[in-house]
């Protein structure tokens, strides 16, 4: 009974160690390797009906948050998302929130309720697909000032981590 259950748990470790390699050491799982699209980038619709497209922002560095309004782990980091932005948005930043599987009136709500300061956009699976397919939120992504990814984010993150992540990419004349 002992050596099976000790058989068990090495499968399962080297099962483990296999997969967490694969995910992060496959090219796929690169953030510059995972570009987005650079000529006319993606064009988007804002909640309020504004036009607007990643090229919009270039000469900026991007923070591009997928989350939802029934994720308590991606609503829970909206309050850092919005100091961010009012701390950084005059220093070349701007925060992207593209929402999924959410109604729009919740989402509506929730902006009010939590001043979200910053664009929010319907997000869908060919959005999402251009991210190199998004399929767990919340899930960030720093785009630097060309529009490549250059950081990509699962998981919830504090004010801190955030900052830490996306001061590095600002032009070299910005001060915090």
């Amino acid at each position: 009974m002992f050596s099976k259950n000790k058989y068990l748990s090495g499968l399962f470790l080297l099962i483990a160690v296999i997969a967490f390699g694969y995910h992060f050491f496959s090219p796929d799982g690169d953030p510059a390797k995972m570009g987005v699209e650079r000529s006319g980038d993606i064009a988007l619709t804002t909640l309020n009906g504004d036009e607007v497209s990643l090229a919009d922002y270039r000469g900026k560095v991007v923070l591009v948050n997928f989350w939802a309004t029934w994720c308590q782990p991606c609503v829970k980091e909206i309050p850092d998302l919005v100091k961010l932005r009012n701390t950084y948005k005059d220093q070349g930043f701007e925060v992207l929130g593209l929402v999924v599987n959410s109604p729009s009136n919740q989402v509506r709500k929730m902006v009010s309720d939590l001043e979200m300061n910053y664009p929010i956009l319907p997000a869908d699976a060919r959005l999402a697909s251009k991210f190199g397919n998004v399929t767990t939120i919340p899930r960030t992504f720093v785009l630097d000032t060309e529009g490549n990814i250059v950081e990509d984010v699962l998981g919830m993150r504090s004010y801190r981590a955030f900052e830490l992540m996306i001061t590095k990419y600002l032009p070299k004349n910005a001060k915090s």
